[in-house]
């Protein structure tokens, strides 16, 4: 509803998929504003007959307005391009129907145009946020890169100093960013900068509070379990490690510079020449059955109703160069009996089968007729019994096969004319192009239970929430002898409706039958049965055909020379460090570093070359693409600076880089411990004694504190439920040793 004088735009949704058309009124794709459309006025003379159309052309105008605004920052996304362009010439065939007042087929090009438009309408929508996500990706990148950029160029003495020179830095790159990058101009640069911020402080909230529910817990357990340890925290060595390695880098100006340079360069390399780039797939898994026709079957996974609309797609796409058979299914999954009565005769029958008179052309059901005939358009109440019906009804075959109306049954408390017999044994044998019956599926012996999760998977699978799995579960079917054969659509207007449940499509002659269904499923998003008749085979293939959009990283062929010599210039450069810093890494092990502490300090020096060469070569790479975009440079070829390939990029960089000191952060800390064990182990117990050296130093003097704490400590595991050994308590005793009197701590 709404008010008289009010303007209304209207979007039609899918679930989660959100919307799949809108009603704008759109004008201008080159206006931005007017590509949002001014809304529909309601007035009294206000209709919105050719709805279909109307929503087509509104949401290709701001597809396009978006587009071009996209194209300008070099954006571009090549499955979009060609969805967007075939809905364009599908309005302007449909616009040629109607100023022709060929209905049909402006109904087949307008339903074709908001197919393909419902399509390419969330990629647009989706290659938006990818440039949003983009930045908020590289934003998180820039706050450690104005940690390190001020401890390397200002190294400020005091903390009020260091945080200002901090928010410098992270504002001059935040500036250059918004004048630069195209995310800022899709959505407001402030609302950027404000979400990054309160995400920041979130996660440094978070950060505090866990730390102290972490510290509280601990300080409680060791109160309760008398357990003592102790540990160099994580964060507080990751910054000294971090410190430590901007300290040496400061030392070498000139390697930082060059090595800093190096990484620059690779990641504009690796900007300039990689891409994501997507398409639509199509996915076909042949089948071992032999096809009955050259067509397409469209169903259910699960045998559940289709839409109305597939079936109004299928005519309005196939209609003139195909025979289309729909079928429908009583709904009976209740299993309840549909009783028939013929005269004083009666019987059940468990299913109901809806056919068209196209059917014959399709399949080929009418071979199976032992008497009588098929239907005709426009009939009604008639009926198709199969053979072991008719004898338990016991009616007269030479009755049905003169075809005079003379035999009829009544079902569903009407009366229905018998017009043909089908021989079910027959009927059995004809399998469609998923190798199953066409009868009706008998879902209690199938499975109630996977028939749901089939159900919901594909119902999944529709609304976006998981990939297409081309899985299909074969289903027991009806016996043709306990089913009996009615139109279409009078058993579609029995009791409250039955739904259709599949369409078979058999393509005529000299019609390009994989060209015919790849065109059809870039509008639809299903999975169908197709039988194609390859060149030089005599019998038809079955495949099971669907379209998946797919995304790929492109140009990395081009990377390998460059990343290459990138690798070994950090290993190299790191291999120098280690080599200048042998002294320091022996003091290091001295003052108690386990290897563990001096390997990462190393790998924190190349994590500081990793951020900042990736930051700075990102940076110039966004520089450079807006000046050649505003001087008309890039004709010919597309830079890719603002999406989610940018952040794989820079991960692919910071990984060569991380990589490549693996091997340097390893020697180092080899070098640290040179013996072959650096990790102490506690030795097996012979039997039930366990002698063992602690893997420490300790003085003449600090022996007995060291006893009294080993008391306190067993004397904590006297209870069975502590730990993973317990006792009954420690005593401190006396020994004379070889080098004097010693001190033994008892337990059992």
């Amino acid at each position: 509803f709404a008010r008289p004088g009010t303007l209304v735009k209207m979007g039609f949704g899918a679930g989660l998929l959100g919307f799949r058309s809108l009603l704008l009124n759109s004008k201008d794709p080159d206006d931005k504003d007017a590509a949002l459309g001014e809304g529909f006025a309601i007035e009294d003379e206000t209709s919105f007959a050719r709805t279909s159309y109307l929503a087509a052309r509104d949401m290709w105008t701001l597809d396009q307005s978006r587009m071009r605004e996209l194209a300008g920052f070099a954006i571009e996304n090549q499955r979009l391009n060609n969805l967007h362009a075939r809905a364009h010439d599908e309005l302007e065939l449909a616009d040629a129907a109607f100023d022709t007042k060929v209905w049909s087929e402006f109904v087949r090009h307008t339903r074709s145009a908001i197919g393909l438009e419902s399509r390419a309408y969330p990629d647009v929508k989706g290659t938006q946020n990818d440039v949003v996500q983009g930045i908020i990706f590289f934003m998180a990148l820039v706050l450690p890169c104005a940690y390190f950029a001020e401890r390397l160029l200002i190294t400020a003495a005091t903390i009020q100093r260091q945080i200002m020179g901090f928010g410098a830095i992270f504002l001059v790159i935040w500036i250059i960013l918004s004048i630069v990058h195209p995310a800022f101009e899709l959505s407001n640069p402030f609302v950027i900068l404000l979400a990054f911020i309160i995400f920041v402080l979130a996660i440094l909230v978070m950060g505090i509070i866990s730390g102290r529910f972490n510290e509280q817990m601990k300080k409680l357990r060791t109160e309760v379990a008398v357990i003592y340890d102790t540990d160099v925290s994580r964060s507080s060595a990751s910054m000294t490690a971090f410190l430590l390695g901007i300290s040496n880098m400061k030392r070498r100006k000139l390697r930082t510079v060059l090595t800093f340079m190096t990484l620059l360069l690779l990641t504009f390399t690796v900007l300039s020449f990689t891409s994501i780039q997507t398409a639509l797939r199509f996915n076909q898994i042949e089948r071992d059955n032999e096809g009955l026709y050259e067509g397409l079957l469209i169903r259910s996974k699960a045998w559940t109703p289709l839409e109305e609309s597939v079936l109004e797609y299928a005519h309005s796409n196939f209609g003139d160069r195909a025979s289309i058979a729909s079928r429908s299914w009583y709904d009976n999954k209740k299993k309840a009996h549909i009783k028939m009565k013929y005269g004083v005769n009666a019987h059940n029958a468990l299913g109901v089968l809806g056919l068209t008179p196209e059917e014959v052309e399709v399949t080929g059901l009418d071979r199976s007729l032992m008497a009588g005939r098929w239907f005709r358009p426009g009939e009604e109440r008639v009926v198709i019994l199969p053979n072991e019906m008719i004898a338990a009804l016991n009616i007269d075959v030479d009755g049905v096969a003169r075809g005079d109306g003379s035999v009829s049954i009544r079902v569903f408390g009407q009366q229905f004319t018998v017009i043909g017999i089908v021989n079910s044994k027959r009927m059995k044998e004809l399998k469609d192009l998923d190798d199953e019956t066409m009868t009706p599926a008998d879902f209690a012996v199938t499975g109630g239970q996977a028939v749901q999760e089939i159900a919901e998977e594909e119902q999944r699978e529709k609304q976006g929430l998981e990939d297409s799995k081309v899985v299909i579960k074969p289903f027991v079917h009806l016996e043709p002898a306990n089913t009996l054969l009615m139109p279409y659509h009078t058993l579609r207007n029995v009791g409250s409706g039955n739904p259709l449940q599949s369409v078979a499509v058999r393509f005529h002659d000299q019609v390009d039958e994989r060209a015919e269904i790849e065109m059809f499923l870039s509008r639809l998003a299903v999975t169908l049965f197709a039988g194609i008749q390859e060149p030089g085979d005599d019998y038809v293939k079955v495949s099971i055909y669907s379209s998946l959009g797919i995304t790929s990283l492109s140009g990395m062929a081009n990377l390998f020379v460059p990343i290459l010599i990138a690798a070994l210039i950090v290993l190299n450069t790191m291999m120098g460090s280690v080599y200048e810093r042998f002294r320091e890494i022996g003091v290091y092990s001295s003052v108690g570093l386990a290897p563990g502490h001096i390997a990462w300090l190393f790998m924190a020096e190349s994590c500081v070359y990793s951020v900042l060469g990736v930051v700075a070569g990102y940076l110039v790479g966004q520089i450079m693409a807006t000046a050649l975009t505003q001087f008309d440079v890039t004709t010919g070829f597309t830079l890719n600076y603002s999406s989610l390939s940018a952040v794989l990029s820079c991960i692919l960089v910071m990984a060569v880089v991380m990589l490549s000191t693996v091997y340097p952060a390893r020697k180092a800390s080899q070098m640290a411990v040179p013996d072959v064990t650096r990790r102490w182990r506690l030795p097996a117990p012979e039997g039930d004694e366990w002698h063992f050296e602690f893997p420490f130093t300790v003085g003449g003097r600090d022996v007995l504190g060291l006893c009294v704490f080993l008391i306190g400590y067993f004397d904590s595991y006297s209870e069975e439920s502590i730990g993973t050994f317990y006792t009954d308590g420690a005593q401190l005793g006396r020994v004379e040793a070889e080098f004097g009197q010693g001190q033994v701590v008892e337990f059992d």
